[in-house]
């Protein structure tokens, strides 16, 4: 599942609406219908993909909080942010700006 979700992730970065249900099956190498046993929808596995993608940024921030002086602080934030946005198993820029779905206001992925 983990290796499913990381190749999820690499399709939704070039944007929710751009990546389809076949995109997606043909990627993680699954039938439509174990797609959808697995995650449920195509949306359902982009907030995996995000609570995921999420939660590696998120321990960057809790180091920085997590050091003592407010210099110590700063410079753990300053470089666990470098340490995201150089890491080179993942494009460019964020995960949720890049594949922003629909800026309809009723879209259940704006939740």
């Amino acid at each position: 599942m983990e290796e499913a979700v990381e190749t999820a992730t690499t399709l939704f970065w070039r944007g929710y609406d751009r990546t389809s249900p076949t995109d997606l099956t043909r990627a993680l190498g699954v039938g439509p219908a174990s797609f959808y046993f697995a995650f449920g929808s195509k949306e359902a596995l982009f907030r995996q993909c995000v609570e995921r993608y999420l939660a590696a940024r998120e321990e960057a921030f809790e180091a920085a909080f997590g050091a003592a002086p407010s210099r110590a602080a700063v410079e753990a934030l300053l470089r666990g942010y470098v340490d995201v946005v150089t890491d080179p198993s993942h494009a460019p820029g964020c995960l949720v700006v890049n594949s922003s779905p629909s800026t309809n206001v009723s879209d259940a992925l704006r939740t």
